[in-house]
């Protein structure tokens, strides 16, 4: 026990009598801690001051801003990744939706007839605004979305629609007829009683 303390090496210990060595314990053990710490030349830390505090406090809400901001912008390039492979995905549908509409034109326009050439009695079926309608109809449902509620999604819609109507090469006078089935229920609603109004003037 008296070696445990370190007060003495072992040689001096071993030259103590018994009352010496237990009054080296004793001692010991009045204050251990303190004994430890003037024995190892430990001092206490003293109290961190408010001014400490604060600063750490303002360091870890820092570090905290630094991560919030990290993880936004990590959020943000995968959206726009994302956004990026969704529109390529429209462009490539819409070049496939494209030539297989012009492949069709072009088989339409091969196996035709022409009665009077032929001298067959059989005439082409004219084309009706119900058709030209129906077949540009089908051509932008694939790849027109329907009209959004939020006001500020407006002109980006109509870009997407014009754009549509460019690469379909959509007749001018079909134009607002193909628009109808797109509009959201509110914009459906107003342009009924528009409709109206102009009935009743």
């Amino acid at each position: 026990m008296a070696a445990k303390t370190g007060d003495a090496d072992d040689e001096e210990i071993a030259d103590m009598d018994r009352p010496a060595l237990l009054q080296l314990v004793a001692q010991s053990m009045v204050d251990p801690r303190e004994k430890l710490n003037r024995g190892a030349g430990i001092k206490l830390p003293p109290e961190k001051s408010d001014h400490v505090r604060e600063l750490e406090i303002q360091l870890k809400l820092k570090r905290l801003e630094v991560e919030a901001e990290i993880e936004a912008k990590r959020i943000e390039a995968e959206t726009e990744k994302q956004r990026l492979e969704l529109e390529g995905e429209r462009e490539k549908r819409e070049h496939e939706l494209k030539l297989a509409e012009m492949g069709r034109s072009r088989e339409e326009g091969e196996n035709g007839y022409d009665g009077e050439e032929r001298g067959d009695p059989r005439r082409p079926r004219v084309e009706t605004l119900a058709d030209r309608v129906k077949r540009y109809g089908s051509a932008l449902k694939q790849c027109v979305s329907q009209m959004p509620n939020d006001a500020t999604e407006l002109p980006q819609f109509f870009e997407s629609l014009e754009a549509m109507f460019r690469t379909f090469e959509v007749p001018d006078d079909l134009r607002a007829k193909l628009l109808l089935p797109f509009l959201s229920q509110k914009a459906k609603s107003v342009t009924s009683r528009l409709y109206a109004e102009e009935l009743e003037d």
